[in-house]
């Protein structure tokens, strides 16, 4: 069963292309930078937003031309109103704005003294972020009409993310998403960490050889990584849901997740609850895909939203958790430079991710053809159970049975961009009907096949069919127990 060997190398281009073989003594070159952005188009995940969702996404660049870029003034000073006016181009041109960091009111004579080196939007300059600076800092403060003004047509934005060491030979496609309000449905009504512009992402981690084969999910501060066996599929696509109100990114729709490591300033106010749904909007990523390091606000360093801080915040008795929450409340470091070696430990993470309050279901495949997955039946965890397995799925070839291979298949599906059932048509087209016959009755040889690892790997040479089928048309299956039943998991 070729199928998922044959669409990473022609089907991942274009699906037209599948009809035709590829000629097996030429190898497939990398992908260069010009092809980068159609892949990370064929893997964009489907992100489903939170029911009801009021913030949608919106494009950075209007942002930006809805802002006034200010710096921020610790200590009581005033705020320096920097331009009404900013474009992406002004905000990264490194000699364009300069300002330096002030001591606090009270604290120089004359008050609000600067002093130190100048600072420019280029340099990481996000409020709250930078030691040297303190709560001193750039940001972008937007109209507020602007906050539930987003669609979920919007651009999201890519960053592609090269592994070494351990992970040489592996991609991760960062996906950025934008979002002009971060509300929080829980503590105190969200007045812990509203705050304005919110940057959220996922990777999809690809081997560059053999296909996508995990999403990383992130999360209030934390990220986790999840293989793609376990990961839903809607429309023939990777499915991402995005938590209401908080946009943070979750593997599994309709539960609550509680993050119990918040920050010392929301701890005394309970837990921050994550809803996330499967009935949300649909946004549908690869169309307005773009390569974040080309956008024209790529090298602004400051902050995207307005300063943290309240009546309610005021109030705290204690400095250093008061100071906390006006950093929660304060607009994100959106996608730059400064950020990359961060963006690459996260993608590349082993980290597990937690289980939801409310249970968690089994991974489930949405399909978009008219053929549906049938009912697994239950067979013994041995060589023999997988080999009776395997069989059924060269039979379901043989009678062109796209319901029985994509549940068989299933787990290695996943990593097909396109419905499963055109997967197999495809094919189908492939391989000669007097081939397809044969496999109607093909058997496996059991003294061919492998067992290594609780996995079972079974090679073109050991289907008996009559015919002779070679690597190239089948391929070399490995098949994994789960589920109380064996599935194709990886060729």
């Amino acid at each position: 069963m070729r199928v998922v060997q044959v669409l990473s190398a022609c089907a991942l281009v274009t699906l037209t292309a599948c009809g035709q073989q590829a000629d097996p003594a030429q190898s497939t070159p990398p992908a260069g930078q010009s092809d980068r952005i159609e892949l990370a188009k064929k893997y964009a995940p489907l992100v489903v937003l939170g029911k009801d969702e009021k913030h949608r996404p919106i494009d950075a660049t209007t942002f930006i031309a809805n802002s006034e870029l200010r710096w921020n003034r610790d200590g009581g000073c005033k705020d320096d109103e920097v331009d009404k006016h900013p474009t992406p181009q002004s905000l990264t041109d490194p000699n364009r704005y300069h300002r330096r960091e002030s001591a606090g009111l009270g604290e120089s004579i004359p008050p609000c003294e600067q002093s130190g080196r100048e600072f420019n939007t280029t340099d990481p300059t996000r409020p709250y972020d930078n030691a040297e600076l303190g709560a001193n800092g750039y940001f972008l403060d937007a109209n507020n009409d602007l906050h539930d003004k987003g669609t979920n047509t919007a651009p999201s934005y890519v960053q592609y993310v090269d592994g070494t060491d351990a992970h040489k030979g592996k991609t991760g496609y960062v996906y950025w998403f934008f979002f002009p309000w971060n509300q929080w449905t829980n503590p105190l009504g969200g007045l812990g960490g509203n705050h304005e512009g919110d940057w959220e992402r996922v990777t999809v981690i690809v081997d560059d050889a053999k296909g996508p084969e995990a999403i990383v999910y992130t999360y209030h501060g934390h990220e986790c990584r999840r293989p793609l066996t376990e990961v839903d599929v809607t429309e023939g696509r990777l499915t991402v849901y995005s938590a209401v109100g908080t946009h943070a990114s979750y593997p599994v729709g309709d539960v609550k997740y509680k993050n119990k490591e918040l920050p010392p300033g929301l701890k005394d106010w309970g837990k921050l609850e994550d809803s996330t749904s499967k009935t949300g909007e649909k946004w549908q990523i690869w169309n307005t895909l773009r390569e974040v390091e080309r956008e024209p606000w790529w090298g602004y360093a400051g902050g995207w939203g307005e300063v943290g801080g309240s009546a309610a915040t005021n109030q705290v008795p204690i400095p250093s958790v008061r100071t906390d929450l006006e950093k929660r409340q304060t607009g994100p470091a959106g996608p730059s430079k400064h950020k990359n070696e961060q963006i690459r430990t996260e993608a590349f993470t082993d980290h597990t991710c937690q289980a939801p309050e409310s249970g968690e279901s089994t991974p489930t495949t949405e399909s978009s053809g008219p053929t549906q997955p049938t009912t697994p039946v239950t067979v013994p965890n041995t060589k023999e159970g997988a080999i009776q397995r395997y069989e059924q799925a060269l039979h379901a070839i043989g009678n062109e049975d796209t319901a029985t291979l994509c549940e068989i298949a299933a787990p290695a599906m996943k990593t097909v961009p396109m419905p499963c059932d055109k997967a197999f048509q495809a094919m189908f087209r492939m391989i000669p009907a007097a081939k397809r016959k044969a496999l109607q009755t093909a058997t496996v040889d059991p003294a061919k096949v492998q067992v290594k690892s609780g996995q079972v790997t079974i090679p073109a040479a050991a289907i008996k069919a009559g015919v002779p089928f070679a690597e190239r048309e089948l391929g070399i299956q490995t098949l994994a127990y789960m589920n109380d039943n064996w599935f194709i998991i990886d060729t």
